[in-house]
């Protein structure tokens, strides 16, 4: 059986980059406490790949990839962030079936979406032997599990693959997703919309061969943005530099990056983030782990970019930067980093920088928080999952210590 598993990591320093004008200022961390184990629900081994807020509770996808067999993801809610219980049954109620991989459940889903009134997710299968499926919740949520429906498939679309990312755009619902060909070992990535979600109203919009992974999405000043992210699948299945693309009207798509910020070798894109009149994007450099840590982008036209940050916060291990997001005026970042684990630092003008947490939060095998979409502000409070063995919800408890 094949399985990959990349992760990240967030660090702390006090280094000035006289190159870039960037400087990592130190001070004393802000608290961080667990908010939600699903230990007592899966095997060894899960992680928390997603995090959205639906009609007042906090939902969270967890993964259990670990074992080959009866690895599964599963819906979980809270109202409060504090009490979680499922949202939906093991391998989110879609069943387990015997095939090459053993007793094959899906094992988990990279993103969650609300769309007219809806929470969406996309159950995602390892092994590539089951077709992606889009769900949708149906009717008010009540105090036991949701009720779900699928609204497309990878098969009904007439590929074999598995769905990625989603975005809402100018009143519609997008997909990402890629397809693979065994036997030739083919791949490409493509985006799908649909103006109400429902089944039989998705059509394809954008195809992108030579991407082995399709990343985040991002809208910024009038555009919706979508980055590669080869990074995860191994071998690198991307056959073209990392690319970015976006579209005004959802037909028409553009290049706006498509030579891995003049490296071919850099090796898969991370998350969006607008913040003060600029669209950033993390990066991971060519030959990571030798030639410097994780990189962040940014543009004020979406054409014209420049670096940001090249050496991972002066760190090499921190080697991607696998997401942005904003809280409370400030731009966030986190890396991953297999060795000490994730670290995440915070802005209010992209130069200083000040670290908020220990590496990994005190756990080397917390590797990262997942792109853009393991994060979420609930009741006013930041929530990240951890991309990392055994992975849990965490909740920054005092921001500006």
């Amino acid at each position: 059986m094949f399985r990959n598993f990349f992760f990240g990591f967030c660090i702390i320093a006090m280094v000035s980059l006289p190159v870039t004008g960037l400087t990592y200022a130190s001070s004393s961390l802000p608290t961080w406490e667990t908010a939600f184990d699903p230990g007592k629900y899966l095997q060894d081994g899960y992680f928390i790949n997603v995090l959205e807020e639906y009609q007042g509770s906090l939902y969270a996808v967890a993964g259990n990839l670990w074992s080959a067999d009866f690895s599964a993801g599963q819906v979980f809610r809270s109202p409060d962030g504090k009490n979680w219980r499922p949202a939906s049954d093991v391998g989110f109620g879609l069943g387990a079936v015997e095939d090459d991989c053993g007793s094959n459940y899906y094992d988990t889903s990279w993103d969650m979406i609300v769309f007219q009134e809806r929470l969406y997710l996309l159950p995602f299968d390892w092994c590539y032997l089951r077709p992606g499926v889009i769900l949708r919740s149906v009717g008010a949520p009540g105090e036991g599990l949701l009720t779900w429906e699928i609204a497309a498939t990878t098969e009904t679309l007439g590929l074999n693959g598995q769905f990625h990312k989603l975005a809402v755009f100018n009143d519609m619902l997008y997909v990402s997703l890629d397809y693979y060909d065994p036997l030739t070992e083919f791949t490409a990535s493509g985006i799908f919309r649909s103006p109400s979600g429902a089944p039989g109203t998705w059509t394809q919009v954008m195809n992108f061969p030579g991407w082995g992974c399709p990343g985040t999405f991002q809208q910024f000043k009038g555009a919706l943005y979508v980055a590669s992210d080869g990074i995860y699948s191994l071998p690198d299945w991307n056959s073209e530099p990392e690319q970015i693309w976006r579209t005004f009207d959802g037909l028409s798509w553009e290049m706006v990056m498509g030579n891995g910020f003049g490296n071919p070798g850099t090796d898969g894109l991370g998350g969006f983030a607008t913040y003060k009149g600029y669209l950033y994007v993390g990066a991971t450099p060519a030959d990571y782990g030798e030639a410097g840590g994780g990189q962040i982008w940014r543009t004020r036209d979406g054409k014209a970019w420049e670096p940001l940050l090249t050496d991972g916060f002066g760190n090499p291990d921190d080697w991607k930067v696998d997401g942005l997001f904003v809280y409370q005026g400030k731009l966030y970042a986190h890396t991953i980093n297999t060795i000490q684990g994730c670290s995440v630092f915070r802005t209010q003008d992209a130069k200083i920088w000040e670290s908020v947490n220990q590496p990994g939060w005190g756990n080397p095998s917390f590797w990262t928080s997942h792109h853009t979409a393991d994060q979420a502000v609930f009741k006013d409070d930041l929530y990240m999952g951890v991309y990392g063995e055994n992975g849990v919800i965490l909740k920054m408890a005092h921001p500006d210590k």
